[in-house]
């Protein structure tokens, strides 16, 4: 069975849109596609951003990448046939596809000379986490807008939260007014309660919160209390002389709203990093989505991939509805069919099943399951 690459044919350009769905080959589409931009598109590992959700991944992605580069060169150093159509390894195979076009536009010495500076300098590529992204940005341009950041990289505010919710529970509690304090005390029982919920809704999730309404005084209290606490927070932390991961993507999504000097940022990024490509996109919340659009959606030369489905990181304020407005300004949407993982008989099950859920199989309107085919020759 010949299974479609779509790392070989989809379009580089613009901003397209990859939904992969559980071992349907995400990861080899992934390094394809970095491959192309380095064989074909002639970029450095310097000049190609790769945004991952953990540290861990960013290491696995980079010694894949750097496997692949190696292989390349060894299949040019070795000068054998480039018979990509009869190779029954599929990344060799997707690696003499690539080297078999661009030897017709670039002489081998050149292009081997390429390929091995590129499998050298894979230490140096910009693989990176949101954050470490968000950090390197800030660290090279935020001064531009006033937003480097200073002092310590801390993991939580938690602390700090207690603190700013105790002053906060005490404020409500000798207020003049008492009713107040009664409903919030009612609602949240103790100031370490309410802080344990605050601290759940600062780093991002205050999209979860019902709106104010007139008939629910709790709520309206609650969201008063994410508002003070955000600033004594903020003061705290610039007084300590230390900043979270959350300030990290607040300050460069800001830096990249400023009138003044967002856009040069923003092409000074682009010049920087010409293309880029975000994994784990479902995972992406709206300021994360901002920052990447500031920079990207106007000139192209970004490649967003995840899956709807696997979108579990809500709790930490990865969002959906992000990843779905996203796809739709897409320039293009492609859909890895294939899967690697199962067997032919679970996948024909799986297809019946929601075959018959229809247009209902997912509580989230927009999200659609695609059949899935066998990736391999495996029987059942």
């Amino acid at each position: 069975m010949t299974t479609p690459d779509l790392a070989l044919t989809m379009p580089l350009d613009g901003v397209q849109w990859i939904e992969a769905s559980a071992g349907t080959g995400k990861t080899y589409t992934l390094a394809g596609l970095y491959l192309r931009w380095i064989v074909e598109r002639r970029h450095t590992p310097r000049e190609i951003l790769a945004v991952t959700f953990t540290e861990a991944a960013t290491q696995e992605l980079k010694g894949r990448l750097r496997a692949r580069l190696s292989a390349c060169v060894a299949v040019l150093e070795s000068n054998l046939a480039l018979d990509a159509e009869t190779d029954k390894n599929a990344e060799r195979s997707q690696a003499k596809h690539l080297l078999r076009a661009a030897l017709a536009q670039e002489p081998r010495p050149d292009l081997l000379r390429r390929l091995r500076l590129a499998a050298l300098d894979i230490d140096h590529a910009p693989i990176l986490t949101i954050h470490g992204f968000c950090r390197r940005a800030l660290a090279d341009f935020g001064l531009l807008a006033g937003r480097a950041l200073v002092g310590d990289l801390v993991g939580t505010d938690k602390d700090l939260i207690a603190v700013a919710t105790a002053d906060e529970w005490r404020a409500r509690a000798t207020a003049s007014e008492a009713s107040d304090f009664h409903t919030l005390q009612a609602a949240f029982k103790s100031p370490e309660d309410l802080a344990s919920i605050l601290a759940k809704l600062l780093p991002g999730m205050r999209r979860l919160l019902p709106a104010p309404a007139a008939d629910n005084r709790a709520m309206t209290l609650l969201h008063e209390a994410v508002g003070q606490v955000r600033e004594r927070v903020d003061v705290a932390k610039r007084s300590a002389g230390r900043y979270s991961h959350d300030d990290e993507i607040r300050e460069l999504h800001e830096a990249l709203q400023d009138e003044t000097h967002g856009a040069e940022i923003a092409q000074r990024l682009r010049d920087r990093y010409p293309v880029a490509l975000i994994d784990e996109f479902q995972d992406t919340d709206a300021r994360q989505w901002a920052i990447f659009k500031a920079i990207y959606a106007e000139h192209g030369g970004l490649i967003l991939i995840g899956d709807p489905k696997q979108a579990i990181y809500g709790f930490r304020g990865g969002d959906v509805q992000t990843y779905l407005r996203a796809g739709a300004s897409a320039s293009g949407k492609q859909t890895l069919t294939h899967n690697f993982r199962s067997t032919p008989a679970y996948l024909r099950a799986l297809n019946a099943l929601y075959r018959s859920a229809g247009s209902h199989a997912f509580a989230q309107a927009g999200i659609d399951y695609e059949p899935m085919q066998p990736g391999s020759d495996a029987a059942d």
